[in-house]
């Protein structure tokens, strides 16, 4: 892999090769990082969507609340207003209350059903995206690991070189 020089490699190679190592290790590092960056924005944005559905649903919800509740305080109005003589009048206004409230509550059940819909969409979603970064952080660990152990291994052959370098510098000295 070194050129021998003397009595050992070629030192100018060892230390480009360690130079180009470092600079390897930190684009790689640099390019996960943005990565990482990248995902995390997604995964905060699919965040503030969910927030934001949930949002909604609960001021539809709140409006539909609402408009129920005026739907019967209008209904007791009258009836408070007609009173025995207008028997009639109060059966009526109790089938408008029952079908203000069946429609209500299909409204509401229709619009809990869309919004649980959205945010098991909007889970689903975050959770790929969660695991595309598991992926790639593992991905990455692999890398660094990789490297670690090519480095070790450099490391150790400089070791090794350095010895075998002193044995023959004392060897000679003899």
């Amino acid at each position: 892999m070194f050129a021998k020089a003397g009595r050992g490699y070629d030192r100018a190679q060892v230390d480009a090769f360690l130079l180009e190592m470092n600079r390897t290790c930190a684009e790689k590092e640099t390019a996960w990082e943005d990565k990482r960056r990248e995902l995390e924005t997604a995964l905060a944005e699919a965040q503030e969507e969910l927030k934001t559905k949930e949002a909604e649903f609960e001021a539809r919800e709140r409006e539909l609340t609402e408009a129920l509740e005026a739907k019967e305080r209008e209904c007791e109005t009258l009836q408070a207003s007609i009173g025995q003589r207008m028997l009639t009048a109060d059966a009526r206004a109790e089938e408008i209350l029952a079908q203000a409230q069946r429609e209500a509550a299909e409204l509401v059940e229709k619009e809990r059903c869309k919004a649980e819909q959205e945010t098991a969409r909007a889970v689903a979603e975050v959770r790929a995206r969660c695991a595309v970064l598991g992926q790639a952080a593992d991905l990455f660990a692999k890398r660094i690991g990789a490297l670690s152990a090519d480095l070790r291994k450099t490391e150790t052959a400089i070791g090794d070189a350095t010895e075998d370098l002193r044995r023959k510098t004392l060897g000679s000295m003899q």
